[in-house]
């Protein structure tokens, strides 16, 4: 049988005082062969080379390496973020993933052609690197989640600039991940919308739910808050929450997307294990229904 999407879990649930191995341990428990690496964070415990060896003796293979590294900032922040986004690309490399997942940033101007242009230049000797190493660039839509951004200078907020980026650019190492929940926390539809103007250009995702706040009771179906633009919101268990995963899961389906499904359930640290397996279950309920095949599921 032909797979067409597979199943990772994302180290960014995770702290830098953690082993790697507890990021291993949920993935094994679950079945799950891929993990999205967060660099430098999941490796911090035990260094480099120790949690490398556990990674190749676990058996689990490493789909995306991420590092929250963000190209516009000012000039000082910005070359430690370049020098995150090289070390990520020369990491990718070392443990065999294919992708590498960054973000935009902001700046104190809401011009945003001037923001683009910005970034272009930035981005480039990197898309040189990926290419020499057979990596690919994905740039993540991101909402005001820090509270970093109150201007609202981040252009990946909205998918016509994210496409006006990439299309711009018009380099196969440069994509886009795709996080639903991110643009509905942004006020953006997420699907159809937001789906449709970027199909062409995702080559990851990120899965998670959420909805706008309410005093819900306080279980282990609520995960984490976030403010922005004036709302607020939480994380909530799969298919609890707005977003309509059947939905977008089915047209990634159609449009020929053979790449990873990503969990990073935000929830509340206590109840990180219970959440995991509930997203796995709900995504296994779906993929079932619609017949798709997914490795891991």
């Amino acid at each position: 049988m032909k797979v067409d999407l597979k199943l990772a879990i994302s180290g960014t649930e995770f702290e830098q005082h953690e082993s790697i191995q507890e990021l291993l341990d949920i993935a094994e428990t679950n079945g799950v062969k891929f993990v999205e690496l967060w660099y430098p964070k999941n490796l911090a415990r035990l260094g480099l080379q120790r949690s490398l060896g556990l990674i190749r003796r676990s058996g689990v293979q490493v789909a995306c390496v991420s590092s929250g590294s963000e190209l516009l900032r000012g000039a000082e922040e910005t070359r430690t973020q370049q020098r995150l986004l090289r070390q990520s690309i020369n990491l990718a490399s070392r443990v065999g993933a294919s992708l590498v997942n960054t973000y935009f940033g902001f700046t104190t101007t809401r011009n945003r052609k001037t923001a683009l242009e910005a970034y272009c230049h930035r981005i480039k000797p990197f898309l040189s690197l990926a290419e020499r190493l057979d990596v690919t660039l994905v740039l993540e839509n991101e909402f005001n989640a820090f509270g970093w951004d109150p201007k609202h200078t981040d252009i990946t907020r909205v998918p016509q600039s994210v496409h006006t980026l990439l299309s711009g650019l018009g380099n196969s190492r440069m994509k886009t991940t795709f996080d639903p929940c991110n643009y509905y926390f942004a006020g953006i539809e997420p699907f159809p919308y937001a789906y449709h103007i970027l199909r062409t250009l995702i080559s990851y995702v990120h899965v998670k739910d959420g909805a706008k706040f309410l005093p819900y009771p306080k279980d282990e179906s609520i995960g984490q808050q976030f403010k922005d633009n004036g709302s607020r919101f939480c994380i909530r268990s799969m298919g609890t929450g707005a977003l309509n995963w059947a939905a977008i899961i089915n047209a990634l389906h159609h449009d020929n997307y053979h790449g990873f499904l990503t969990i990073e359930p935000h929830s509340l640290p206590e109840h990180r294990a219970t959440a995991f397996g509930r997203s796995i279950k709900f995504l296994r309920s779906i993929v079932k229904t619609a017949k798709i095949p997914v490795d891991g599921l």
